[in-house]
């Protein structure tokens, strides 16, 4: 399994415990994409991200402002700290749910082109 497999993996780990209630936190600390991928030197720290790659790749998220299930997520939970699933609003449900699934969509592609 190649490094970018795990990520994603770990990736999707991760909003399933958010969607559940289970974790609370959802920064670029707790994302394993970003942890690979992220470079602060450039000028879009998150080029190098498949998600991102794939946001920017589909017309569902290039027709508004923001761009990728994550941009959407932090326009509607005002902070990192994710509420319990019993506190959220419909938008912040759909917003992690979105999330969920653009990165299943994601690791299916990639699983694609390496030939695994």
């Amino acid at each position: 399994m190649t490094h970018t497999m795990r990520a994603l993996n770990a990736s999707i780990k991760h909003w399933e415990r958010v969607l559940s209630g289970k974790d609370t936190r959802a920064t670029a600390d707790e994302c394993a994409l970003c942890q690979k991928f992220y470079d602060d030197e450039a000028e879009d720290g998150c080029a190098a991200c498949p998600l991102w790659a794939y946001c920017m790749e589909c017309d569902c998220f290039q027709e508004e402002t923001p761009v990728s299930p994550y941009d959407d997520f932090l326009c509607h939970n005002t902070a990192t700290e994710v509420t319990k699933p019993e506190e959220r609003s419909a938008e912040q449900q759909e917003t992690i749910e979105v999330m969920l699934m653009a990165l299943m969509v994601v690791r299916e592609a990639v699983r694609e082109e390496e030939g695994s």
